[in-house]
């Protein structure tokens, strides 16, 4: 696994030393193995800014005194103006001599970090794009060629000016962009020689703040004889519109892109209380978290988390009224991981994503709902703490129904992807020659025998012959927290460790 781990011991009288650290926790941190021995045995804390130093280590001083393992996310600086974002997982063990043990394993988050703080900026810039809006109004003389025309600007100042040769004047207007110069005068004409109301789009800048995008609707008034006397016309800024019609686009194209990966997705219309799009990985969870309202359909998602205080999390955070009052906010995107009721296969644990966006056509609020299977990142967390303890030949876990297995730390890229209980027990029976106690093994190692005797005891444990030096100490238990997954591990016992009786 991409971890640095790492074994300190604090001593009865306060001070520190390092017993151990994998040479990819000095690669990490940019240090010669010599040096972090230094920096860990010395101040453990060396590394993190002022500002977050005091509050980490009073954080991993709880930790042990509480009994509980410390899971927390931080900053390294690394010299040179470098920082490090760190997933910190530690856990303390006391020794009878009064020492504690600290087992520490650290993941680099930088990339998810610096995602997360960019999202944030785009998503104050779009705020800024929606809110920096003007407009104009114009009335035009076509036979004087006059045009009297207002701006009212964002700040709500307003201006007035009049322009004598204003069909004649856009074709040098510097506040026009030079593309655009010609569409307009021709959107001016047509509004004259064909009555009836004319829109087009332009690019100005009417304020020196560089080009923005204006949509202009021409309205024609005639006289007793039909001839248009007058135009009337509106041109307001639309970049912010259309830079958010364009969001929205996007945003809908990958969510149907995404929906075939994720385990269920939703569209809601919050503002009609519809539920536009479902899709899920089963009927089962299809029937399960949605309904046609929108309304439901959240009550549906909420009432699917079998933890009390996680479903009132969710429902306090993906309510109709608590996501509309979040968007008129300024904040449009939601997550949660948890733990979801998905049928036979017992719970999974998810993380539900939330987007919110106006739909340009229909000015309704919507809600772009995904789900994400992220039982095998929590796998991933709940093995941290087996794999900084010990040094085992084999760690996997194994599917309590298939049968199909996934290996950990070192021994993982000698696994095969499709490997099963029943492959890798024919693999190590093909190593031994024939016994009695080869037939009395196979029996015993076999996954319906295992969870026959897991029903009645904590744990299954063997030891095993191996083909050629120091016997194997085997142990099969349920994953804690992960129903239904079955966490094998193996380590060879210290020579002169007698074989199992025949």
């Amino acid at each position: 696994m991409p971890v640095g781990l790492c074994l300190l011991r604090r001593r009865p009288d306060g001070g520190g030393e390092l017993l151990r650290a994998k040479p990819r926790l000095s690669r990490l941190l940019g240090l010669s193995p010599a040096a972090l021995a230094r920096r860990l045995a010395e101040d453990p804390g060396s590394g993190l800014p002022t500002g977050e130093r005091e509050e980490l280590l009073a954080a991993a001083v709880r930790s042990r005194e509480c009994g509980l393992p410390l899971r927390r996310a931080c900053r390294v600086c690394l010299g040179g103006g470098r920082e490090l974002c760190l997933s910190l997982h530690m856990s303390w063990v006391e020794q009878p001599d009064g020492s504690w043990l600290a087992y520490i394993a650290c993941a680099d988050i930088s990339q998810e970090a610096a995602a997360q703080a960019e999202h944030q900026i785009r998503s104050r810039m779009y705020d800024l794009l929606l809110e920096h809006t003007s407009l104009l109004t114009l009335d035009y003389d076509p036979a004087r060629d006059l045009a009297q025309i207002q701006r009212h600007s964002t700040s709500g100042r307003r201006t007035s000016r009049t322009v004598s040769g204003y069909l004649k004047s856009l074709l040098t207007a510097s506040y026009l962009h030079p593309e655009d110069r010609r569409r307009l005068a021709g959107a001016v004409r047509r509004a004259i020689t064909h009555p009836g109301t004319v829109s087009c789009t332009y690019r100005a800048d009417y304020e020196d703040t560089g080009w923005r995008r204006y949509q202009v609707s021409w309205m024609s008034l005639f006289d007793e004889a039909g001839n248009v006397y007058r135009l009337l016309g509106k041109a307001e800024d639309v970049t912010g519109r259309r830079a958010a019609a364009e969001h929205f686009r996007q945003l809908a194209a990958r969510h149907r892109r995404q929906a075939r990966a994720c385990l269920a997705s939703a569209r809601l219309d919050l503002t009609a209380g519809q539920t536009l799009d479902a899709k899920a990985a089963s009927r089962h969870l299809l029937r399960t978290l949605f309904d046609r309202t929108a309304g439901a359909c959240l009550q549906q998602m909420a009432s699917a988390l079998p933890e009390a205080e996680e479903r009132a999390r969710f429902q306090a955070l993906f309510s109709p009224d608590a996501l509309s009052d979040a968007f008129a906010e300024g904040v449009f995107q939601f997550s949660m991981d948890h733990w979801i009721s998905t049928g036979k296969g017992g719970p999974s644990w998810v993380r539900t994503e939330a987007e919110m966006a106006e739909n340009p056509d229909t000015l309704h609020l919507e809600v772009f709902f995904q789900l994400w299977d992220r039982s095998f990142r929590r796998l991933q967390s709940t093995l941290l703490d087996t794999l900084t303890r010990q040094d085992y030949e084999l760690v996997l876990t194994a599917d309590a129904r298939s049968g199909a297995c996934r290996a950990y730390g070192p021994s993982a890229g000698r696994l095969p992807e499709n490997a099963t209980c029943r492959s890798l027990a024919a693999w190590y029976f093909q190593q031994l020659p024939p016994s009695h106690q080869r037939t009395a093994l196979r029996k015993a190692l076999s996954l319906e025998a295992v969870l026959s005797q897991l029903e009645a005891i904590p744990s299954v444990e063997l030891v095993l012959p191996a083909p050629e030096g120091a016997p194997y100490h085997l142990r099969c238990s349920p994953l804690e927290g992960m129903p239904g997954v079955l966490l094998v591990t193996c380590r060879r016992l210290p020579a002169g460790t007698p074989p199992p009786a025949p």
